[in-house]
């Protein structure tokens, strides 16, 4: 239900910031239904899911490699999400390659 909240409202709504956290709080459970809407996902909502991806914690490839594809977006065009986000998940999988491809929580 919050995955379909994030594709109606911007990010200027009060309910955006909430619901990506909230995403995120849930952990690993969320991690598939985020992942099969971003193919889809406009911009707002493409860096919704990111950022809700970034808070879940999850160490999973497909994850990486929207994390990647989401870093020029700062500085061009095209899907975006905090830098910052992404370095933090980037280290965080970097600090922990032993679990690399699954849905659980590290510590933050």
């Amino acid at each position: 239900m919050l995955v379909e909240l994030l594709e109606v409202i911007g990010p200027e709504d009060y309910l955006y910031s909430a619901a990506v956290f909230a995403l995120g709080d849930m952990g690993a459970p969320d991690v598939e239904p985020l992942l099969a809407a971003w193919p889809d996902a406009g911009e707002d909502f493409a860096s919704a899911i990111a950022d809700a991806l970034v808070q879940t914690g999850a160490k999973d490839d497909r994850i990486l490699d929207i994390l990647l594809g989401t870093l020029p977006s700062r500085c061009g065009s095209g899907r975006g999400m905090s830098v910052r986000g992404a370095c933090d998940h980037l280290n965080g999988w970097a600090a922990e390659p032993a679990r690399r491809g699954t849905s659980d929580r590290h510590s933050r």
